[in-house]
């Protein structure tokens, strides 16, 4: 019994202290929750809503068994086996700022941490790691830092991972694989990167895997295949690249797939609808995919959003795309896709089911036709249409209005009819986009009730009238663009009080008059203006200078006047001006010349006059163009205008007033002498000439009436009577032509036949709009009155002297016997190809066509030379015209035989019935029958009997008088049997059969090489010249074009083919010519050129290749499958071109192939593994530059031929082949700039298979991955190698040492982590001549002998640990361009050496060293250097007076020296400079001011020195982003935006001095000034009372006077005259000048005079200027 109590108290005791352990337990549990919540409280900067105003500690101290905190606002304690301890903090859209609390941690029970949505920064703690529980972590919506933490990865229970729409960078740690509960991954809008995520395929569980908005690259991993619980799927917006793998099509679970703008390529598997049955939003916007559209996106009945948009998709869009009718955004646009049928456009009638469409983007397709429904068909929610740069044709729909519009873009289509009346019911529309039409009509005024539009687009279409004064309703319009129409009228006032319109105000290429509106000043913000191309006129109104935020200005092409206006210096911001094609008057403006945005100026064909400026912008010619203005001078050395002169702006004046003068003149004359004329020629016209309905006579010589005709043709005489047809006869005639007798042809229509007159008019029609050597040319016409008063009308044509075809092929015996002989075989091919170039130039070269409707020979008519012309065009028809006229049947529209079949069965005329005459033409030349003629053995028409002998038996119905010189085989290889293939071709009966006529003209070797030079654009070294037809007439069966520069003909037995065309490095410029398809023995080599083309596919057909070079040329597009079937090719070249996509299997399958190249393309896909096997004998494999991924085939190996692999700048992944060189042919070598990897010993094992090519000459594996040792030292390789490039790894080691035993012309190791010294035998090199060891661990001096190395021209050192002084021996480097020291430990002095060698002009980089001593003077011997820096050194001294000499220099950078001293004036040579850094030195002085003038700086530093004195206040020290010149406190004045204190007196002493000097120089000048008119004014005074014979005042008055005529006046000098006695030698006083005589002012007072000879009485000289004296002798 009290063993029994013993236990029990024993027990008692044991749980009384487990409770009081517990408790206290609990509460210092409880209290690491509390301060770890006060912690994250303290970090809280801001607490806008007062969420943590609840956090009391003080209210928590009340009772620590039951925590208040777990009441505070976000906080939860929920667990109920650890009451009191925090399992929520919630404190989501609180707008909390600062940062998150290493202590969150001790929340060791925390399930939930939710703290999206806040203004939260720092990084996100690694503490949290430690909260095993958690289950949810929402930081999205912030501004965290840093890196994910990998501790993260301990929360093996996290289910939800959301830190999107932060600033996190680095890389997702690889710890999160342990996370396999994880639902939602979320790290969208960070920086994150990453290449390999394959370990995220561990994550199964993920529902939600949202990576956007972050810097991934690499491929997607297969391994995401295994996330099979996926709902939502984005990679969007990274630059993911590559195939994506078709296990995530596989995961049936997903309804949003995102993978838009990335780099990914690849087709979307065909089943991808039935696969993903759920889908809701597929997205693959702004990648490389390609293929079609599966159509089984039909099945997916919940699809609601499809983002295609910006890919390479082709074929058609799926017919039942819309069929489920769920459909909100379909999104297709910027693809291949096609509609050039109605079928192609039944996609549209599959989404009128969808009810809740909202977008429909179909453009920048190949959509053509007409929509087969109307568009208005479509839900009544759509938003957004876009239909633009397609080829639809139609009107635009009327009931737009239906829809809830914001977006409409119908640009670059084939629109027609008007602009919808009602396109003002869109009040929700903000852009309207319809520019690149045919639209016509007006602007409609109802566009003006469009509240909401931002943006209209109407350019480039047919739209008249007036500029509707509605359109200054819009006060949101932003982008106005009615440019390329035929608007008139004024500009409206109302659009340029549009306060929204910034963007564009673009009215160019329109017919506006009248001035520019004053109101063009309320447009303060806006950026670009367009009114070129119009007809305005007035002075440019000085309110455009209002306009500040102008950076585009246009006034191009108008009739503008006056003056350049001085308000336009406010535009400071102009980029460009162009007021060029004007009639401006008037001086350039200088303060143009400080426009330093300016990239064009353009004031040329205007009436500028004086001197142009010649600073600034001014003496780049690149930007200004001042042409076409006579009277300007002076100015920059390139402008080439005349000195200016002061006497020029005079002179110049008077020009003018010539000028104007003798226009005036010259224009009354010349309007007189032409009303003379006028009514001289109506008194004298004939009235016979009538004709008010044919406008062709307008575009002919002169009319010519019916009795020149009559005369012409000797009365109409039936001797000249030549031919006759449907609609009338033809008259040989003479006619005068100038001051020639012209032998014409006269067609003279028969009214009476019915049609004739519309036949006149269709061959007028007709004959006016062409041009054509093959074609007869009309010279006038008469349509009149005849001598009975009757209508007449004829046509005057050129004479044809040679007759009729039909008059050659079927010459009767007598006229054979005269004029006509038996065509021979060439004549009649030469022919037959002149016919079918005037048919081709018919139906293919005018707009529109023209259909001839009667070819027969009747109608070809051959000249001297025998050339053909096709006359008689009375029944054509001009396609989209009137219906083609009637000839002697009601029915048949043409000539019996010739007309096609269809034409019976009451078809519309067409080109393929010309096409159809044309094949029956060829059928009669070369078997002499004609179609009409009866044929024996059941034989029913002229084409049956033709197939009957085609093709063995042509010989056999050959016309026996086609004579033909040769070999009969080879002429009916050559010629006889294509001309009979052609003609049968031309003859079929369906019409959709038949070849067209730009084809027709080629078939054999001889038309394809001329239809190959058609189509050259530029020859310039005239190859070309040679490929004359002329020559190859003589004998057919030579093939003389076998002898054209660039042709060959090797085949024995196909003599007379063409096997070689080599025409590289030419200069050619053009198109390559499908025709080249006929070659079909050739060998093909047009390397070097200016060729391009897309559709290469017809090459397929020169099965007979060998040698297939086009390489740098502009080809574009895919190499065609067809290329497979060249199974003869040894050399296949398509190097430097424009070619992209995946190159067809069947190519790497040509066993014959010696030499492939496929360089510098745009290719991708991967090379087939087995291509060493496939491809035995190849000798040369290029990729360079291309897109080409994957990894390299191992059996390169195999290819024992091997000499030249070149895979350099590609995506190639993995390991290097281990056995690529074991065959030992190797040559080059080049793999560099790729990813290519080698982190293990194993993986280096290529470089030991490399030691077997004893002739390798080119090693180069840089920019890749490869890291570590290499295994085998480098000097074991071949001792030819030239070329070694290991740049851009991670390679450890030292450089080799005996480097000198190859023949090195480059070496370059940058980028690595060498160490160790730089060999001291690197001098013994002589032959190489660049080294890059840049950015490597290497110690030590630099080497003497380096300067031994004669040849050296690159030497880059930079970026290592050097120390040491630099070595003198450099300057031994006498080929040295480009020296690169920067960036080491150097010290000493610069030495003078390497300043003194003359071919230094790239580089010279010493930077970033601890070079002392003051800057050699010297240096100014570097007079060609482009690039110097010295910066960030210890030099001191002054900046030396010689950097002047370096005129050269672009780039001069002393920053971060001692250097003292002032600017020298001699930096004013430097005007090539674009970067001059001086800062952070001592300089002291002003700041020169010839630094403004400095137009091509881009940044002028100066901080930090001790300059002083006023700041220039001109150029581009007035451009903040130029210039600094921060830490010179000493500086005053300058432009506001650098805030630098006015200047004051004392700031300023030099210059007060300065203007003491000039005040002084000013006033004492003028005190001598006045002296001297003083002394001069009392000399002269004292001279005019000196009378005598010879004084000097005579020469200053006017022409004398005689005595006999003062007599005269004063009456004999009459007592009664004498008004005053004037005492000897004094001037009469100015009231004194008056006398009653006629002498006074009466006679003379315009002509003052003076009289000197005696007089009647005593001597007497006498005096007059309104008086006169008089002097006893």
């Amino acid at each position: 019994m009290a063993i029994k109590r013993t236990w029990q108290l024993w027990l008692l005791s044991l749980l009384t202290h487990a409770i009081l352990l517990f408790t206290a337990s609990s509460q210092s549990i409880n209290g690491d929750d509390l301060s770890a919540l006060l912690a994250f409280k303290s970090l809280i900067r801001n607490d806008p809503r007062e969420v943590l105003s609840s956090w009391d500690a003080i209210s928590n101290a009340t009772n620590m068994t039951t925590p208040v905190f777990c009441r505070w606002t976000g906080v939860s304690c929920n667990d109920r086996r650890h009451p009191g301890r925090v399992t929520t903090l919630n404190l989501s859209d609180a707008g909390l700022a600062g940062t998150i609390s290493q202590q969150l941690g001790n929340l060791t029970l925390l399930r939930v941490l939710d703290l999206s949505n806040n203004s939260l920064d720092g990084d996100i703690p690694a503490s949290l790691g430690g909260c095993p529980k958690l289950r949810a972590m929402k930081l999205s919506t912030n501004h965290l830092s840093g890196t994910i933490p990998a501790d993260l990865g301990q929360l093996t229970k996290l289910a939800v991972f959301d830190v999107g729409h932060n600033n996190l960078t680095g890389d997702i740690p690889k710890s999160l694989s342990n996370l396999t509960t994880l639902a939602k991954f979320i790290v969208e809008r960070n920086f994150i990167h990453g290449q390999d995520l394959s370990w995220m395929g561990n994550l199964t569980s993920l529902i939600h895997f949202v990576l956007e908005g972050n810097s991934f690259t690499g491929n997607i991993p297969e391994t995401f295949g295994k996330m099979v619980n996926l709902i939502y799927f984005s990679v969007q917006n990274n630059h993911l690249e590559g195939h994506v793998p078709l296990s995530i099509f596989n995961i049936s679970t997903i309804r949003f797939f995102d993978l838009g703008f990335n780099r990914l390529s690849g087709s979307l598997p065909l089943d991808v609808g039935v696969k993903l049955p759920r889908i809701n939003r597929f997205n693959t916007l702004a990648n490389h995919f390609e293929g079609i559209i599966p159509p089984t996106f039909s099945n997916a009945s919940a699809l609601e959003t499809l983002l295609l948009r910006g890919n390479k998709y082709h074929g058609l869009i799926p017919r039942k795309i819309g069929i489920h009718g769920n459909l909100k955004v379909l999104m297709i646009g910027d693809n291949s896709l096609q509609a050039t049928q109605s079928s192609g456009w039944e996609f549209l009638t599959s989404l009128t089911n969808s009810s809740s469409l909202q977008m429909l983007d179909v453009g920048q397709n190949n959509l053509a036709g007409a929509m087969p429904i109307n568009i208005a068909n479509l839900s009544n929610e759509l938003s957004w249409i876009d239909l633009s740069g397609n080829q639809i044709i139609g009107t635009i729909p009327s009931d737009l209005w239906k829809f809830k519009l914001t977006s409409l873009n119908l640009s670059y289509n084939l629109f027609t009819g008007t602009l919808p009346p009602d396109i003002g019911r869109l009040p929700r529309i903000n852009s309207i986009y319809i520019s690149h039409n045919r639209i016509s009509g007006q602007i409609p005024q109802s566009l003006g009730n469009i509240s909401q539009l931002s943006s209209l687009t109407l350019s480039n279409n047919f739209l008249d009238g007036s500029i509707p004064i509605s359109l200054g309703n819009l006060t949101k319009l932003q982008y106005l663009d009615l440019s390329g129409n035929a608007l008139m009228g004024r500009i409206a006032q109302e659009i340029l009080t549009i306060p929204s319109l910034t963007k564009l105000l673009s009215l160019s290429n329109n017919a506006l008059s009248g001035s520019i509106p004053t109101q063009i000043g309320l447009l303060s913000s806006l950026i670009k203006m367009d009114l070129s191309t119009n007809k305005l006129s007035g002075a440019i109104p000085k309110a455009i200078g209002s306009c500040v935020q102008l950076s585009f200005l246009n006034f191009q092409g108008n009739l503008l006047q006056g003056q350049i206006p001085e308000s336009l210096n406010n535009l400071r911001s102009l980029e460009i001006l162009d007021l060029s094609n004007n009639n401006l008057a008037g001086p350039i403006p200088f303060f143009l010349a400080n426009f330093t945005l300016l990239t064009n100026l353009n004031l040329s064909f205007n009436k500028l006059s004086g001197p142009v400026p010649n600073i600034g912008i001014f003496r780049n010619a690149t930007i200004v163009s001042i042409s076409g203005n006579r009277m300007l001078c002076g100015g920059p050395p390139y402008l080439q205008s005349p000195l200016c002169s002061s006497e020029d702006s005079d002179q110049a004046s008077v020009h003018r007033l010539h000028i104007l003068i003798f226009c005036i003149v010259g224009t009354l004359i010349f309007s007189l002498f032409c009303m003379t004329a006028y009514c001289f020629i109506k008194t004298r016209m004939k009235p016979n000439i009538i004709d008010n309905e044919n406008p062709f006579l307008y575009e002919m010589n002169e009319r010519i009436s019916y009795a020149e005709l009559q005369a012409a043709t000797e009365s109409f005489s039936p001797a000249n009577l030549i031919g006759s047809g449907s609609f009338g006869n033809v008259y040989i005639g003479n006619l005068l032509i100038g001051q020639n007798l012209v032998p014409v042809a006269i067609k003279v229509l028969n009214l009476n036949q019915r049609g004739a007159s519309r036949s006149f008019l269709s061959e007028c029609d007709a004959l006016r709009r062409i041009r054509h050597r093959n074609l007869v040319k009309v010279i006038t016409v008469c349509s009149g009155l005849d001598q009975n008063g009757g209508e007449f009308k004829a046509l005057v044509l050129e004479f044809v002297c040679n007759g009729s075809l039909d008059e050659w092929l079927h010459a009767t015996s007598t006229t054979t016997s005269t004029s006509y002989r038996k065509l021979n075989l060439v004549e009649r091919l030469h022919i037959a190809v002149d016919v079918a170039e005037a048919l081709e130039y018919l139906h293919h070269h005018i707009e529109p066509p023209i259909v001839h409707c009667d070819i027969k020979p009747s109608n070809i008519l051959l000249d001297d030379d025998m050339v053909a012309h096709v006359t008689d065009f009375g029944l054509a028809k001009i396609m989209h015209s009137e219906p083609c006229i009637q000839s002697s049947s009601l029915v048949i529209k043409g000539t019996i035989g010739y007309v096609p079949p269809e034409y019976g069965a009451g078809s519309q005329v067409s080109m393929d019935g010309d096409i159809y005459s044309y094949g029956v033409l060829l059928l009669e030349m070369f078997t002499g029958r004609k179609p009409t003629d009866s044929f024996i053995n059941g034989v029913t028409s002229l084409i049956n009997y033709v197939k009957m002998a085609y093709p063995n038996n042509l010989l056999e119905i050959l016309d026996a008088s086609a004579t033909y010189n040769g070999n009969t085989q080879e002429l009916v290889e050559l010629v006889i049997y294509p001309i009979f293939r052609l003609g049968l071709a031309c003859c079929k009966e369906s019409p959709r059969e038949r070849v067209k006529m730009d084809d027709s003209i080629n078939g054999d070797d001889l038309s394809a090489l001329l239809s190959f030079k058609s189509l050259i654009r530029n020859d310039p070294k005239q190859v070309l010249s040679s490929w004359d037809t002329d020559n190859n007439v003589t004998n057919m069966a030579s093939s003389v074009f076998c002898r054209w520069t660039g042709v060959s003909c090797n085949d024995r037995r196909h003599l007379g083919r063409v096997t070689a065309l080599c025409l590289s490095d030419i200069g050619l410029v053009g198109t390559i010519s499908p025709q080249l398809g006929n070659l079909t023995l050739l060998r093909f080599i047009i390397e070097r050129n200016f060729i391009h083309g897309q559709d290469l596919s017809w090459m397929g057909n020169l099965i007979s290749l060998t040698h297939f070079v086009l390489k740098g040329n502009h080809f574009t597009g895919n190499i065609p499958e067809a290329f497979g079937k060249m199974s003869n090719l040894i050399y296949f070249s398509v190097l430097d071109n424009q070619m992209e996509g995946h190159v067809p299997l069947p190519i790497f399958n040509f066993s014959s192939i010696r030499f492939l190249d496929l360089g510098f393309n745009r290719l991708s896909g991967s090379l087939p593994l087995d291509i060493g096997v496939k491809l035995p004998w190849i000798k040369r494999f290029n990729t360079l530059v291309n897109r080409f991924e994957g990894i390299i085939p191992p059996t390169f190996s195999n290819a024992s031929a091997l000499e030249s692999l070149l895979l350099r700048e590609n995506k190639y992944h993995g390991m290097i082949p281990r056995e690529i060189g074991i065959h030992g042919n190797l040559k080059f070598f080049s793999l560099g700039d790729n990813v290519l990897q080698a982190t293990r010993r194993s993986d280096w094992e290529f470089f030991t298979s490399l030691t077997n090519c004893s002739s390798l000459q080119m090693l180069d594996v840089g920019q890749n991955n490869l890291v570590g040792a290499m295994p085998i030292n480098i000097a074991n390789l071949s001792n030819e190698l030239s070329w070694i490039d290991l740049s851009g790894n991670q390679i450890i080691g030292t450089i080799p040492s005996d480097l000198w035993k190859f023949k090195l012309t480059s070496l370059n190791l940058s980028y690595n982590l060498f160490t160790g010294t730089l060999p001291p035998d690197i001098g013994r090199l002589p032959r190489i001549n660049s080294i890059y060891i840049s950015h490597n661990r290497i110690t030590g001096q630099i080497p003497q002998s380096l300067g031994n190395i004669s040849q050296l021209s690159s030497l880059t050192l930079s970026n290592n640990f050097l120390d040491g002084s630099i070595p003198i021996s450099l300057g031994n480097l006498t080929k040295l361009q480009y020296l690169d020291l920067s960036g080491n430990a150097l010290m000493g002095q610069i030495p003078q050496e390497i300043l003194t060698i003359p071919s230094l002009t790239k580089l010279l980089s010493l930077s970033n060293n601890a070079l002392s001593g003051s800057v050699p003077g010297n240096i100014g011997l570097l007079n060609i250097l482009i690039k110097m820096d010295l910066s960030m050194n210890k030099l001191s001294g002054a900046i030396p007076k010689a950097i002047g000499s370096c005129v050269q220099l672009s780039f001069l950078n002393f920053q971060g020296n001692l250097l003292q001293g002032q600017i020298p004036e001699n930096l004013n040579n430097l005007r090539s400079l674009e970067i001059l850094d001086l800062s952070n030195n001592n300089l002291a002085g002003p700041i020169p001011e010839f630094l403004a003038n400095f137009t091509l700086l881009t940044n002028l530093n100066l901080s930090f020195n001790a300059l002083s004195g006023p700041v220039p206040n001109t150029w581009i020290f007035c451009n903040a982003n130029i210039v600094s010149l921060s830490g010179n406190t000493m500086l005053c004045g300058g432009p506001p935006d650098l805030q630098f204190p006015s200047c004051s007196s004392k700031d300023s002493d030099q210059a007060s001095v300065h203007r003491l000097h000039v005040m002084i120089f000013c006033i004492v000048g003028t005190l001598i000034f006045s002296l001297f008119c003083i002394y001069w004014f009392i000399k002269t005074r004292i001279k005019s009372n000196i009378v005598d014979n010879e004084n000097l005042f005579l020469y200053e008055t006017n022409e004398r006077i005689s005595y006999a005529e003062l007599q005269a006046a004063t009456e004999s000098f009459s007592p009664a005259n004498l008004i005053w006695l004037q005492p000897l030698n004094l001037l009469p006083l100015p009231w004194q000048s008056r006398g009653h005589g006629n002498f006074g002012c009466s006679l003379f007072s315009h002509k003052p005079s003076y009289c000197s000879q005696p007089a009647l009485g005593p001597s007497m000289e006498m005096t007059s200027r309104h008086s006169c004296h008089s002097n006893p002798s």
